[in-house]
């Protein structure tokens, strides 16, 4: 098992949290199946704002990554090693909305994605 937890804040009053866990297990010679998944939040930016909410006298952004939201993913990569190169296929759903935030949100911004994900790769190691 593998399990992080990052923190991060910035000049621009963005403050974040991210937990992710995963699940290594193996399956027989060189294989592996590894679940996962992800929750991340975020405050927003001090001059983040719908622009129908913002003062015309000062500048803001509208910007969806800049708000204050919060994600939730799940993934599950298929891992198989030949020597230091190993073959990983994987597939991830990512869902964004305010409700996931951990401090409450301003509420949903249209521009908040959700999407599937896959993806094949290669990684070599380097001893």
């Amino acid at each position: 098992m593998h399990a992080d937890y990052r923190y991060a804040q910035d000049s621009w009053g963005v403050h974040s949290h991210t937990v992710e866990v995963a699940w290594y297990q193996s399956l027989g010679q060189d294989w592996k199946l590894v679940p996962g998944v992800r929750w991340y939040s975020q405050d927003a930016a001090r001059f983040h704002a719908f622009f129908s909410d913002s003062d015309p006298g000062r500048y803001y952004s509208g910007d969806y990554r800049l708000g204050d939201y919060g994600a939730l993913s799940a993934s599950l990569d298929l891992r198989k090693r030949f020597g230091r190169v190993e073959f990983v296929a994987a597939v991830s759903r990512y869902h964004s909305s305010a409700d996931y935030a951990l401090g409450g949100s301003n509420g949903d911004d249209p521009g908040l994605v959700s999407f599937t994900q896959a993806s094949l790769g290669i990684d070599l190691r380097f001893d």
